[in-house]
């Protein structure tokens, strides 16, 4: 018996470890953002004193100084994770099953690669963001995407009434998908912020990459590209003009936002929100 108390005695010391290894330190001056007196929505800004007790002083961007903030309210910005970390998980591309899918996954891995990726390669940690997955319906990260190519997730499938396969239809929910992890990070974090900053330069590559490395190449019928139908292509177009805020002849004026399902028309008033 008292060999058994040892025993528990020393796996509640390890549960105590391994709680205290869970909450982040920093260091000062080291970039963060912080959830300002406990909202919801996090600010960039700079540690300006660690006071030894597990809370901070944060120096934010705007002038504002707050006192004694605790370390599960803050989150660094420069803890990068990128494809270099694990590289052997991006390691996928050649394997995927067709031209289209291919060259699918090299978007993705030059997303994941670039400098402004770091917080959109991995799902986003709830110990750090606890109310993220109350706020964001549908999370989503680029290994998310990664792995759904490699799964078959993004393989066409036939439309309503069709009874084969329609040609582009994968690709499109693909860019749905990419797209929703934007409209994620712009639900839930502060405009103006670093990540909201980050997120608008990797949305504008993205759907330059969407265009030039898979739309164009497929219409013209490239080597190494399966064909993607015309109707399939003005889709992907028209989703892409009403994701940047935009509008498009050939799609629908009025959707919902794809983060937390408000449903407004669109215009350049109603860039607060990204729409399907």
């Amino acid at each position: 018996c008292e060999e058994d108390e040892d025993e528990d005695e020393d796996e509640d010391e390890g549960d105590a470890m391994d709680e205290e290894e869970a909450v982040p330190t920093f260091r000062e001056r080291e970039k963060v953002e912080a959830r300002y007196r406990n909202k919801a929505r996090y600010y960039s800004g700079i540690i300006a004193k660690n006071h030894g007790d597990g809370t901070y002083d944060v120096d934010y961007d705007d002038g504002e100084l707050e006192l004694k903030v605790r370390a599960e309210l803050i989150r660094s910005l420069e803890r990068v994770i990128t494809v270099s970390d694990d590289p052997h998980k991006w390691d996928f591309v050649s394997k995927l099953a067709t031209p289209t899918l291919r060259r699918c996954g090299r978007v993705v891995v030059a997303l994941a690669s670039h400098r402004d990726a770091s917080g959109f390669v991995e799902p986003v940690d709830p110990d750090l963001n606890p109310d993220y997955y109350d706020m964001v319906a549908q999370p989503l990260a680029l290994s998310d995407i990664a792995g759904n190519l490699q799964e078959g997730v993004y393989d066409d499938r036939p439309t309503e009434g069709a009874t084969e396969p329609t040609e582009g239809e994968g690709v499109i929910r693909f860019a749905e998908d990419v797209r929703q992890i934007f409209a994620n990070c712009r639900c839930y974090n502060s405009e103006g912020s670093q990540l909201d900053r980050a997120r608008s330069r990797l949305s504008a590559i993205f759907e330059r990459l969407l265009v030039t490395w898979v739309l164009k190449p497929a219409l013209r019928g490239d080597t190494e590209a399966d064909e993607i139908n015309e109707s399939a292509a003005k889709a992907a177009k028209a989703a892409a003009v009403e994701a940047a805020g935009g509008s498009y002849s050939g799609g629908p004026m009025a959707s919902r936002c794809q983060a937390c399902a408000r449903i407004k028309t669109h215009g350049v008033a109603n860039r607060a929100h990204d729409y399907e």
